[in-house]
């Protein structure tokens, strides 16, 4: 692999024990035996609750620089460390992610190797402490998981997300903003960067050999907490579509998945079916989010309120 230089971004919000355990497999990344870099935390909690998690921190092969960001959401946290970056590559990790000491080294290989725009890795989604069979079934939406060999993934672009990827820092500084501030607070920001690359001609590809795993609390794995994310996901879709045309096509998609998902959710139910109707529930749920893609959402990531919207820019 030629020598590079890579900085990996991992912003974050009032979660310091996961912080740590993040920075930690950060820092052991084999990465750093053969290109230089920097781990940049920027915390976006106006406490400044990361301040102390990376004071605390043994030295390691690369320096690690805090950065607070005082507005609130996660494209200022993001936009942040564009901007602060030095490293001729960005690695986006987020702070509830432990990866596997080959991660970044694999991303980067990966990018080189094939030429493309952008790469990610294989995040697998494990509680937070043992649980039971029913729990675990509620772990999927938390996992991206493309299979077992490297792909190009550019036309499953509604399935990435930017972390535990890498991507040329070029591309995302000549973007002001890099991520739209307007989405900040209910989240889709990097989605919407990522279609924009796709329309833009960019490509993607997924590195399975590059693997992260994010904790989930016990508190997500549930019905309710699976229908809100499906919900709110089905939402982030159709604001991210791009143009009121695709808007309306995906709203109409919206429309037969739910028509079709709920009755099948019921059956299910009666049935004795649990994990099945679980399943419908969640597509169920997601049709919604798109067909009430404007309807007011609690913010996931700091913030007051924030309406749903937003999410999306006044049409060209």
């Amino acid at each position: 692999m030629p020598a590079a230089s890579v900085s990996v971004v991992v912003p974050t919000f009032r979660r310091p024990v996961l912080l740590r355990g993040c920075l930690e497999a950060l820092l052991r990344q084999t990465l750093w035996q053969q290109a230089g870099g920097e781990i940049l935390v920027v915390d976006n909690c106006p406490d400044g609750s990361a301040g102390e998690v990376v004071a605390g921190l043994p030295e390691g092969p690369v320096p690690v620089r805090y950065l607070a960001e005082r507005r609130p959401g996660i494209s200022h946290a993001r936009n942040r460390g564009v901007e602060e970056a030095t490293g001729e590559f960005l690695s986006f990790v987020d702070d509830d992610i432990i990866v596997e000491e080959g991660a970044i080294a694999a991303l980067l290989t990966a990018l080189q190797e094939t030429g493309a725009s952008a790469t990610f890795g294989c995040c697998l989604g494990v509680p937070e402490a043992p649980c039971s069979e029913e729990a675990l079934h509620f772990l999927g939406p938390y996992s991206r998981d493309l299979g077992p060999v490297r792909r190009d993934v550019t036309a499953a672009r509604a399935h990435l997300g930017t972390g535990l990827s890498l991507m040329p820092r070029a591309i995302l500084a000549a973007r002001q903003p890099p991520f739209d501030p307007a989405l900040g607070l209910l989240g889709g920001e990097d989605a919407a960067m990522i279609r924009e690359l796709a329309e833009e001609g960019h490509r993607f590809v997924y590195e399975p050999a590059s693997i992260g795993h994010e904790h989930v609390s016990l508190a997500r794995l549930n019905r309710a907490a699976l229908m809100q994310r499906r919900f709110r996901a089905g939402q982030i879709r159709v604001a991210n579509a791009g143009g009121p045309l695709r808007r309306g096509i995906w709203r109409g998609v919206g429309a037969a998945q739910a028509a079709l998902h709920l009755p099948a959710a019921l059956v299910a139910g009666l049935a004795g079916q649990r994990r099945r109707a679980e399943t419908h529930w969640g597509q169920a749920w997601g049709g919604l989010g798109k067909v009430f893609w404007r309807m007011r959402q609690a913010p996931v990531y700091g913030g007051g309120g924030v309406l749903a919207s937003t999410l999306s820019k006044p049409p060209a």
